[in-house]
């Protein structure tokens, strides 16, 4: 990808993926690492607001200008055909496997997903409300999906990141063919892979009386005190002129709703992620919880989880909302992700690492791996500052996109090998370049630098390699790190007379 005029990034190639592996079978992977101030979000950011407003383009969506309208050229694969676009000044070039075509032929991700749990995220919220009429939202559209904190009027409430979240899961599981992998997910926290959740009404009880005809329904509507209601203004007003049929559609889910109660006002469904579950309890009204849900008439009460234990599933629980922030993070972030990641997805991912434990940033590649083992033609794509989460990239599925600074002050990249395996210090030293004092692999090049010059060496290439290395630290003129530094650039220039 290639941004043609823009103030931060160089007007270079960033490349996401290596040519060798990028048709493998597995899921792609791209970490993107940097230093603060690198944009990396930016950078995310403008990945899916190119293929956003392509998709747009494509959908004769009416959107002023794109939001990328510096211009572009972008490369990529969908399967084994390579496409190319190219953007300037208002128009559109497309090229697939080297052949131009026009525009409308693109063949693009069929979904664009971003998630980030970070309050100074850059990704956009979307309008959710099912009356909400669209205002023009470039993201408003069946492509973008938004997996973040924040809502549309850019409020961040964590218990509303775990609604939507029950919200898609359920939704996913409901429908034929759910596939994804989540034993791991709870095993990782000691969990069984089990839910259990407790729907209940807080308010507009009357509309739960039970066997209503749409025309009460619509009478309680119009007698309701808004201020009072769960309803927002917009919501309650829209029902009240909604028409016949959907109206009807309301009355029979409450009134299907309304006969589910066990105690009063509320009902519970277990649910189990074991692939040989089928979840009937969900899939019979789940229809009926999701409009109701949508019409804010339906609420989450406790939600059970519950302790790792093989002879029983439903067992000793713990309400989710007393677990802590990072447990949180962890199994919401991955049910929303397995929710809605399909084949042939594009998935941007910006600090998955927040509030989480070590030990599962560690697990955190390995269970993105075995959850999305099945889907085809997917591509990730994790900005993160964690030296774990490149440790456990797949050698033959990735590869590592490092963006620093250059002398003009514009961001560059470079793309490095696979750091599968690396020990933390390794990867510390030679993917993020932070040296400690107990770093050995800092240390095995200082004493290759010294020897080199000690030696009198003519391996002037080495020399210049390690002192490249070095002077991506930011030292003090006095370090002793800097006078080696000058040093080497020294003996260099001398021997090269």
């Amino acid at each position: 990808m290639l941004f043609k005029g823009s103030e931060e990034f160089e007007r270079i190639f960033y490349n996401f993926s290596l040519e060798d592996n990028v048709h493998c079978d597995a899921p792609y992977t791209t970490l993107l690492i940097g230093s603060n101030g690198t944009g990396k979000s930016r950078l995310l950011k403008g990945v899916i607001d190119i293929f956003n407003d392509l998709h747009n383009h494509n959908s004769s969506v009416n959107i002023a200008k794109p939001a990328m309208n510096s211009g572009f050229e972008i490369c990529y694969f969908i399967g084994n055909d390579k496409i190319m676009v190219n953007y300037d000044r208002f128009e559109y070039e497309l090229y697939i496997n080297g052949i131009q075509t026009h525009i409308s032929n693109i063949l693009l991700p069929d979904k664009g997903i971003v998630a980030s749990y970070s309050l100074h995220e850059k990704f956009i919220p979307k309008e959710d409300s099912i009356f909400q009429k669209s205002r023009g939202n470039r993201y408003d559209n069946s492509f973008y999906e938004y997996l973040g904190i924040k809502s549309q009027r850019n409020f961040a409430f964590s218990s509303a990141n775990i609604s939507k979240s029950l919200d898609l899961i359920t939704a996913a599981i409901s429908e034929k063919g759910f596939d994804k992998d989540l034993l791991q997910v709870f095993k990782t926290l000691r969990f069984n892979p089990a839910l259990t959740i407790t729907y209940i009404v807080k308010k507009n009880r009357e509309l739960f009386a039970g066997n209503l005809t749409s025309y009460e329904v619509r009478k309680v509507l119009e007698e309701s005190d808004y201020k009072k209601s769960g309803f927002s203004y917009s919501t309650l007003s829209s029902l009240g002129v909604a028409d016949d049929d959907f109206l009807e559609e309301v009355t029979q889910s409450l009134n299907q709703i309304a006969n589910t109660f066990k105690e009063k006002f509320r009902f519970s469904i277990d649910i189990s992620f074991d692939q040989s579950s089928s979840n009937n309890d969900l899939t019979r009204i789940y229809k009926d919880i999701s409009l109701l849900r949508k019409l804010n008439l339906l609420s989450y009460g406790k939600i059970d989880v519950y302790k790792e234990n093989a002879s029983q599933l439903f067992g000793q629980s713990q309400d989710l909302h007393t677990m802590s922030s990072g447990e949180i993070h962890l199994i919401t972030s991955l049910l929303s992700l397995a929710a809605v990641v399909k084949n042939n997805s594009l998935i941007l991912i910006d600090e998955p690492e927040i509030s989480l434990h070590p030990n599962w940033q560690i697990k955190y590649m390995d269970l993105i791996n075995r959850i999305f083992k099945s889907s085809k033609g997917c591509h990730f794509i994790i900005a993160s500052h964690s030296h774990f989460l490149a440790s456990n990239l797949l050698p033959n599925s990735s590869s590592i996109l490092l963006l620093k600074e250059a002398k003009n002050g514009k961001i560059k990249a470079e793309v490095l090998e696979s750091a599968y395996g690396w020990s933390a210090e390794n990867v510390l030293y030679n993917v993020f370049g932070v040296a400690t004092t107990r770093n050995h692999y800092f240390e095995v090049d200082l004493n290759k630098l010294l020897k080199l010059i000690s030696e009198r060496s003519n391996r002037l290439e080495d020399i210049i390699l390690l002192t490249n290395k070095f002077k991506q630290f930011k030292l003090n003129d006095d370090d002793p790190l800097s006078l080696l530094i000058r040093d080497a650039e020294s003996y260099v220039a001398t021997k090269k007379g």
